[in-house]
């Protein structure tokens, strides 16, 4: 994605950039990945139906959630990073990650996850994030356990994969499991 004039960084380290999207931005990086069915299998509420530039426009100016581009080092849109489900009075989100296909496996989830949830408990203040993972997404568990989020249950054969049922387990990261493994991370 060619970001357009008006896309600033939100977030940013070493390695990406959490932009907010807006509907001047070349958004053809983000039809390709959200409409690309087979890399939403393992996604809950994407890939069911196709999106347009106007279904696009509306969840990206959505005021009940954050959402955020990630942009890599060469300013290509690699997927997005969100929280939804956002409740100040319990303190607490949901927390919901696609990447294009290409860009999996090279670290850009865990890079973006890691700044987010920064920005979640340490400057909203949030108490606790959570999501489901639908069972066999083994780079998705593997992603969320490395970044501390605990299972806190399964709810049975809930997605359908492949003619397959598979499990969504239920992860959950409280802020002082996020504070504790932040000062374990200093210490190496």
């Amino acid at each position: 994605m060619e970001p357009g004039n008006k896309m600033i960084s939100f977030l940013k380290n070493q390695d990406i950039a959490l932009v907010k999207l807006s509907e001047e931005d070349d958004l053809s990086s983000y039809f390709s990945f959200i409409n690309d069915v087979d890399n939403l299998i393992w996604l809950d509420g994407v890939g069911n139906f196709p999106l347009n530039k106007k279904d696009l426009i509306e969840h990206i100016g959505s005021p009940d959630m954050l959402l955020l581009g990630i942009i890599d080092h060469k300013k290509e849109h690699v997927g997005n990073i969100q929280l939804s489900c956002i409740n100040f009075q319990h303190r607490n989100a949901m927390l919901g990650l696609i990447l294009a296909k290409e860009y999996q496996g090279k670290g850009y989830a865990l890079s973006a996850c890691r700044l987010f949830l920064q920005h979640a408990f340490e400057i909203l203040n949030l108490h606790r994030i959570f999501l489901t993972v639908i069972g066999g997404n083994n780079g998705a568990i593997k992603l969320y356990k490395k970044l501390g989020f605990q299972e806190e249950g399964r709810e049975r054969d809930m997605h359908l994969v492949n003619s397959v049922f598979h499990d969504g387990i239920r992860f959950s990261l409280l802020k002082k499991e996020y504070i504790k493994m932040q000062k374990e991370l200093m210490m190496l």
